[in-house]
């Protein structure tokens, strides 16, 4: 057994936690996923992410309990356009991109703003950017810029619409606040789907599959807004018995906001929306 420092990614608290070495240093990805329980260091659940050098590289949340719909999608997957390691390594973006960067990134994607990405780690720029065009082709268009602060401090008056991330989670700038840990629980879902497989392709399918996902799912929400009769308002039961009895798939309520806020802020569809869907929405 080893011990290995760490702190949890809610209330920061610092604990020592005890793992099998072999299960370390026999990981395919250069990096176990060690679960870490209720009460072992803190009341909070989450998953560290370990090197073979006993280094802590990441952590992020376990406990999240937001069922996530499953649909027979419209756009299928190319298996055989599925980008290989040479394009798109996902150890070295695991190792040097950490999994709240992420999240937001896809947040942003999700909400159709634009984002720089400040790292200096040039061979991560191509891995990244490679990842985020190919996840969102042919559904959502975003654009990822990956740059050191030197270059980006010249010339970031051509970014003020942008977000701006820096290399420790820190969003430098974020003019529409777009960027709201509390209301992104399913992008964090997404992200860590994404991390838990074990191969680049079976990683790719998964991250671009909940994407296609989230797309088809926001563009049916339009169809059903735009249907309504002109004293209809558009309501949260609605829609979901919507999609119950529609398309058989049951939403919860999260994944809802998790959509609305794709119809609002990527597309920039005003629903026909009531005060109930306002106030469960937070819009």
């Amino acid at each position: 057994m080893v011990k290995v420092e760490i702190a949890c990614p809610v209330c920061s608290k610092f604990g020592i936690i005890e793992v099998e070495e072999n299960i370390i240093s026999n990981s395919k990805r250069g990096l176990a996923a060690i679960n870490v329980s209720t009460d072992l260091i803190c009341e909070h659940s989450f998953i560290a992410y370990i090197d073979k050098n006993l280094q802590v590289r990441d952590v992020s949340l376990s406990d999240f309990i937001i069922g996530i719909p499953q649909i027979e999608t419209e756009h299928k997957i190319d298996m055989g356009g599925i980008p290989d390691e040479e394009q798109i390594d996902i150890y070295l973006i695991r190792i040097n991109v950490p999994a709240e960067v992420l999240t937001f990134l896809l947040r942003c994607g999700f909400s159709n703003k634009s984002v720089i990405y400040l790292n200096n780690i040039e061979v991560v720029k191509k891995h990244l950017v490679n990842l985020f065009e190919y996840i969102f082709k042919d559904t959502f268009g975003f654009s990822l810029l990956v740059m050191n602060r030197e270059n980006f401090i010249k010339s970031k008056k051509k970014y003020k619409n942008s977000v701006v991330i820096g290399t420790t989670n820190k969003v430098i700038q974020d003019r529409d606040n777009v960027i709201r840990p509390k209301n992104m629980k399913i992008e964090r879902i997404i992200t860590q789907k994404f991390l838990d497989e074990e191969y680049t392709k079976s990683s790719l399918i998964v991250i671009k599959n909940e994407i296609i996902k989230a797309f088809e799912l926001s563009n049916e929400i339009i169809k059903f807004n735009n249907n309504l009769k002109e004293n209809e308002e558009f309501t949260s039961k609605r829609i979901l018995d919507h999609f119950q009895k529609v398309m058989h798939v049951k939403i919860e309520r999260e994944y809802l906001d998790f959509l609305i806020n794709i119809v609002i802020n990527y597309h920039d569809i005003k629903l026909a929306k009531s005060s109930d869907v306002s106030d469960f929405l937070g819009y």
